[in-house]
């Protein structure tokens, strides 16, 4: 088993950048619908946030299905920072 972060998937984009001198990978971990009721569903995307090396991402934010990928640096800073600790983080 490798210490690196998995690439990325068929398709799959990621994104890194540095938040507070720390160097992150930004990477989208699926999408779904969220809400309740059949017409106020919203769709959204889970975004996980790795450290270069590691293999676990260590934190999470939802956004707006295919959004994060038009977010510009500051705005991803932003998503990191209000982001959610997975568990092991």
């Amino acid at each position: 088993m490798s210490d690196d972060v998995p690439d990325a998937g068929p398709g799959e984009t990621e994104r890194r950048l540095v938040v507070d001198g720390t160097e992150w990978i930004a990477r989208s971990a699926g999408t779904g619908a969220a809400g309740t009721g059949g017409r106020s569903l919203a769709a959204i995307e889970a975004v996980r946030f790795y450290r270069p090396g590691e293999a676990h991402p260590r934190w999470e934010a939802l956004v707006a299905r295919g959004r994060w990928q038009e977010l510009f640096e500051e705005e991803l800073a932003a998503l990191l920072r209000a982001a959610t600790p997975l568990s092991g983080a």
